[in-house]
């Protein structure tokens, strides 16, 4: 996909489509289903999607409330993740006998006592207690935000269960263009973009710690923020 215009004209075609059957049975078929259509490989490198324009993708759910994951990032732990979750972790509902820690972090204390501390200029620190355990270097995380996102495709997607299994239609798209290290920044310090810790232990099946990845998220209501324009197609 060489151009912008390129991308238009695939998605007019999958617009045509209607509602598409999941490729994937997980929370992650929609944007699976929405590359595959767009003949694209699954890409969890640092680059964007979309790199020959550079531009990032995204599908999210209408009416959904989930956050947009910008990326995930494991090189910011200190300690073990399985000393983490034994010393921080509580009981997992579905699965009893195993820890679980799943928390949406900003610079205010949630409940279960995480935050984040933007106050040293060169690392942002994840901490519990005043105790920091994940600490990434600015410069990095802000390099990588830069790399993978200097402009973003969101496309919006209705959903719908036939016989019990995902259908989508991604039928409109928003195109944010012009991001930059400054905002980025400026929006993690001032409570913008936030930490989601998503990890469990295995015990009962004698593996190791299931990471479900360390995430920087945003609310959808946020992402315009980060562009200096955006433009609406359907």
């Amino acid at each position: 996909m060489k151009s912008f215009e390129d991308f238009l004209k695939q998605f007019t075609y999958i617009q045509g489509l209607g509602y598409v059957e999941t490729k994937r049975k997980n929370n992650t078929g929609i944007g699976f289903t929405l590359e595959t259509l767009l003949g694209l490989q699954e890409n969890s490198y640092s680059l964007p999607d979309l790199f020959k324009i550079y531009t990032e993708l995204k599908a999210r759910r209408l009416g959904g409330k989930c956050l947009l994951t910008l990326y995930t990032d494991e090189s910011g732990w200190l300690v073990p993740q399985i000393d983490f979750l034994e010393k921080y972790g509580w009981e997992r509902k579905k699965e009893p006998g195993e820890l679980t820690v799943g928390s949406t972090i900003k610079i205010k204390p949630n409940k279960r006592g995480f935050s984040l501390d933007v106050t040293d200029s060169d690392y942002l620190n994840v901490c519990k207690g005043g105790v920091v355990f994940m600490q990434w270097p600015w410069d990095n995380i802000i390099n990588h935000y830069i790399t993978k996102f200097p402009n973003l495709i969101v496309v919006d997607t209705k959903v719908k269960k036939i016989n019990d299994v995902e259908h989508f239609n991604f039928f409109a798209f928003t195109h944010y263009q012009g991001t930059s290290a400054d905002v980025f920044r400026y929006m993690i310090m001032n409570n913008k973009i936030y930490v989601d810790l998503r990890l469990h232990t295995q015990y009962n099946k004698n593996k190791a710690v299931r990471n479900h990845g360390t995430a920087l998220r945003i609310s959808h209501a946020n992402v315009g923020k980060l562009y200096t324009s955006q433009e609406y197609f359907n």
